[in-house]
C-alpha cells in the first residue's frame, strides 16, 4: 500500500472512531426525527449561499493574477474552485484543494511560483479573517460560565496564531525580512538540495501588484466571504430551529470551520459533528442537534463537490 492510500485509510479509520464514539453518546432516532422537521426551504437557501460564495474565492484569485503571466477568465477560476471542492473530499482539506488549484491554474502556463505565492497569501488572509471572526465574538461573550472557560483556554492559541500569520504576511511587505529569509533559504538549499535553483524560485516568489489598495481588496473579499459563510450557517441553524444568535453562530461556525481544516479525518467527518455536538452542549442543547448541523453542512459540501465533479468530467 502506497503512502497516499495509507493516509486515506488512516483518515477513514479516525472518522469511524469519531462516529463510533458519538454513536454511544447520542440517540439516532432523535436525529432522524430532527431531519424530518428540517425547514427544507431554509436549507436550500443556505445551500444557495454556499454555492455563491465560490464566486468570491474565484474573484480573489482573479484579482491576484491580473498582472501576472497567468491568463484565466473569472468563469474559468470559478470552475476550478468547484473542481477543488471535488478533490477536497479525498485530499487533505487545508493543502489538497490548493494543490489542485495550483495545478489547474498553472497548467501549460508560466508563473507557477508566482501563483504559489498568491495561494499562500490568499490562505493567510483567509485564516486571519476566519480566526478574527471566531475570536472577537467569543472574547466579548460572558453569558455562560462554560463558554468563558473555553474562551480562557483559546485566547493564548489565538494570539499565537495571529503572531504567526502576521510574521508570514510580513514577508510580502518588509524588505529586510524578505532578504533575511532569502539568505537563510540559500544557505539551507546549498547544503541540502544541490539541483534546486533557489535564486530563481525566490525571485519569482512574490506578488507584483501587492500594494496597500490590493491588500485592502483581498482582505475585503475575505471578509465578504466570511459574511456569506455566517449567513449560510445562520440560515442552516434556522432550518434546524436552533435558538442561537448571530454572535453564537459567528464564533462557533468559524471555530468549527477552522477545526475541520485539520487533515486528521476523511472530509472532516466525525470531527465536525463531534465539535458541534460538544459546543451545543455548552448551550444546554442536545448533542443530536450538533450532529444534525454537521451532517447538513457535509451534505452541502457534497453538492458543491458534485458540481466540481461535473466540471471535471466535462473538462476531461
Amino acid at each position: 500500500m502506497d503512502k497516499r492510500k495509507l493516509k486515506i485509510a488512516l483518515k477513514i479509520c479516525i472518522s469511524l472512531l469519531f462516529i463510533g464514539y458519538l454513536s454511544f453518546k447520542v440517540d439516532f432516532s432523535m436525529i432522524a426525527g430532527a431531519f424530518r422537521r428540517i425547514n427544507f426551504l431554509l436549507y436550500l437557501l443556505s445551500t444557495l449561499i454556499a454555492l455563491i460564495s465560490n464566486f468570491i474565492i474565484a474573484g480573489k484569485y482573479h484579482f491576484l493574477i491580473k498582472e501576472s503571466p497567468i491568463k484565466h477568465s473569472l468563469f474559468s477560476l470559478i470552475k476550478i474552485n468547484f473542481i477543488t471542492r471535488f478533490y477536497a473530499l479525498f485530499l487533505p482539506s487545508a493543502v489538497g484543494r490548493e494543490a489542485v488549484r495550483w495545478y489547474k491554474v498553472t497548467r501549460n502556463q508560466d508563473g507557477r511560483v508566482l501563483f504559489l505565492s498568491s495561494i499562500i497569501f490568499e490562505r493567510l488572509t483567509f485564516l486571519f479573517v476566519l480566526i478574527l471572526c471566531a475570536a472577537v465574538p467569543l472574547y466579548f461573550y460572558n453569558s455562560k460560565p462554560e463558554i468563558t472557560v473555553l474562551k480562557t483556554r483559546l485566547v493564548p492559541l489565538v494570539f499565537i496564531s495571529f503572531g504567526i500569520i502576521f510574521l508570514a504576511l510580513s514577508f510580502y511587505f518588509l524588505a529586510p525580512l524578505r532578504l533575511l529569509v532569502e539568505s537563510v533559504a540559500r544557505r539551507i538549499s546549498a547544503s541540502i538540495v544541490q539541483k534546486f535553483d533557489i535564486n530563481s524560485f525566490l525571485k519569482n516568489f512574490s506578488l507584483p501588484n501587492i500594494k496597500t489598495a490590493s491588500c485592502v481588496i483581498i482582505f475585503g473579499l475575505s471578509l465578504i466571504w466570511q459574511l456569506f459563510f455566517l449567513s449560510r450557517m445562520s440560515t442552516l441553524m434556522a432550518a434546524a430551529s436552533l435558538p442561537l444568535t448571530l454572535v453564537d453562530v459567528a464564533w462557533m461556525g468559524s471555530l468549527v470551520l477552522l477545526l475541520q481544516t485539520l487533515p486528521i479525518s476523511f472530509a472532516g467527518i466525525g470531527l465536525r459533528e463531534g465539535a458541534y455536538a460538544y459546543l451545543f452542549s455548552l448551550y444546554k442543547l442536545p448533542p443530536e442537534k450538533g450532529i444534525l448541523i454537521g451532517v447538513l453542512f457535509f451534505s452541502q459540501m457534497l453538492i458543491m463537490a458534485s458540481v466540481g465533479g461535473i466540471f471535471e468530467f466535462i473538462e476531461r
